[in-house]
């Protein structure tokens, strides 16, 4: 007796339709990280211009509270002596004063009362030594920190400038100090500062662009003639070379900045070139732009790649507050 059975097989792919499968899913993959980088970056960017607003909001509601928007920072008293000393200055930075305005009231309590900048300005000591002072100053506080750079990461805390000091050495050069606390990785980090202008407040024809915020400036939303919503208030600040590690970049890649520290001044401008951006410069993660707050409180992307020429002037008129040029902001 005979049997005839049938034989059953099951589907199945062969090893070059495999490969062929595993290779259109490379690409598609391939074709999707891009976009899904973007769209990180983009809502990166956009938490960073709502931090930029925070912060130009929490500066309204301190100018409507006390009539007058906050110093830059405590430094030598104006008329500046003309060199660098860390002196019996309070060298407290704007954004420590707006803290209970950005709703950090716990943090700012803990600082000692005496640095209010109301003091004479040679007697108080410096916030930096002060205990209760110092451990306020190590919270890092999110709305202070771009999402686009990780400020805090195991890379970035070395040099952390706790104060910046403008000033011109009597000759020939207006300088610009930093000072601040080595491989300090608890110290709070922030990616925004304030803008002094070209140079803030030293005593020499500059002046005319001083900024917003100065040394032991005083300026009040009234006294910014050339319009706030013309004028340059806080910007983004990296604290270091955009590249670090590209050829050519400069070695501060660890350097960044407390939220202690005071503004930046804009006489270097925006470049966008490895190498070339620095500790001294308002910079960025964004591809191609800089966001800053103006004095109205509209948040503005500013296209960088430029240290001279037409989009340099212009730059510098925005972030003076006085200095009567007439400016295209839709030019930057």
């Amino acid at each position: 007796m005979t049997c005839a059975c049938r034989r059953r097989t099951r589907p199945g792919f062969t090893l070059i339709e495999l490969l062929v499968v595993i290779a259109i899913i490379a690409i598609l993959i391939g074709l999707l990280l891009p976009a899904v980088q973007k769209v990180r970056e983009a809502a990166a960017r956009m938490s960073c211009t709502n931090n930029l607003k925070q912060i130009g909001l929490a500066a309204h509601n301190y100018e409507s509270a006390n009539s007058v928007l906050p110093p830059g920072y405590l430094g030598p008293p104006r008329q500046h002596p003309n060199s660098f000393s860390f002196g019996n200055y309070q060298w407290q930075g704007t954004i420590a004063y707006l803290l209970p305005y950005m709703e950090q009231t716990a943090i700012h309590s803990r600082f000692d009362t005496s640095l209010n900048w109301s003091v004479p300005t040679i007697g108080p000591t410096s916030w930096y030594t002060n205990g209760n002072n110092v451990a306020a100053s190590f919270n890092q506080i999110k709305i202070l920190q771009c999402p686009s750079d990780d400020v805090v990461s195991a890379g970035n805390v070395g040099f952390c400038m706790a104060i910046v000091d403008l000033y011109f050495d009597g000759v020939s050069s207006l300088t610009i100090q930093p000072a601040g606390f080595g491989t300090q990785p608890s110290l709070g980090k922030t990616n925004y500062l304030g803008v002094s202008g070209y140079f803030g407040f030293t005593g020499v024809s500059t002046d005319a662009y001083e900024g917003i915020f100065s040394n032991r400036s005083a300026a009040k939303f009234t006294t910014i003639t050339d319009g706030t919503s013309n004028t340059l208030m806080f910007g983004e600040t990296l604290g270091r070379d955009k590249y670090a590690g590209a050829p050519g970049a400069s070695p501060n890649d660890q350097w960044t900045y407390s939220w202690m520290a005071g503004p930046l001044p804009t006489a270097w401008g925006l470049p966008d070139t490895p190498g070339q951006t620095g500790w001294y410069h308002f910079s960025s993660r964004h591809t191609g732009i800089v966001n800053f707050v103006m004095g109205d409180g509209a948040v503005r992307s500013v296209r960088s790649g430029f240290n001279s020429g037409a989009q340099f002037n212009t730059f510098i008129f925005m972030s003076g507050m006085r200095d009567g040029a007439v400016i295209d902001v839709n030019s930057l």
